[in-house]
């Protein structure tokens, strides 16, 4: 998946501030994280812990 893809999954699923804390990160650093995620894509670890960030 590209990280256009992962940006658009981001988006679908509530935007970063809803995907950092369905992730479980704390505010500001699990924010910028989930940013990071749409210019660089969501890295493949995240994706196998978290089942909900894998494109259906």
């Amino acid at each position: 998946m590209s990280a256009q893809e992962d940006k658009e999954l981001i988006h679908k699923l509530g935007g970063i501030t809803a995907v950092a804390q369905m992730c479980g990160f704390d505010s500001l650093n699990g924010v910028r994280r989930v940013s990071n995620w749409t210019r660089r894509g969501i890295p493949i670890a995240i994706k196998l812990k978290y089942k909900f960030l894998r494109n259906k």
